[in-house]
């Protein structure tokens, strides 16, 4: 299993922009602090992308990171993925709509396991749609 720091190397391996953020985020917090920094590295720029359904292949790029997050990570990598990241895409619903025709079936149960247990809305999926229960 993967542990935050080393998914924060293949992060800035395969987002190199996000370099300068990671070296400043070590040098402010002494260590990494992985809701924080992915936080800020995933959750603005996917969600600006997703509200218009914009860059499809930017998407599926981050998409795919947050997939190998999540079936790759060690358990502070999971909690990161759904206590920070699908929470987040979760505070917009066409966000929400947007990343699940990107998401896993597995990603995306996480995903409705998260909004039930915040009680924010229940969520069933029927014929491949988004449904509010």
């Amino acid at each position: 299993m993967l542990t935050k720091e080393q998914i924060a190397i293949e992060f800035i391996e395969l987002f190199p922009n996000y370099k300068t953020d990671y070296d400043e985020h070590i040098s402010d917090y002494s260590e990494l602090l992985g809701h924080v920094f992915f936080g800020d590295v995933i959750n603005i720029p996917l969600t600006s992308l997703l509200k218009l359904n914009y860059d499809k292949e930017t998407i599926q790029k981050y998409m795919k990171f947050i997939e190998r997050m999540f079936f790759h990570g060690d358990d502070d990598v999971k909690n990161i993925v759904c206590a920070t990241i699908l929470e987040y895409l979760g505070d917009y619903d066409i966000v929400l709509e947007n990343a699940y025709s990107y998401f896993s079936s597995e990603l995306i149960e996480a995903s409705i396991q998260v909004e039930k247990s915040l009680r924010r809305r229940e969520i069933k999926i029927n014929k491949g749609k988004i449904e509010y229960v």
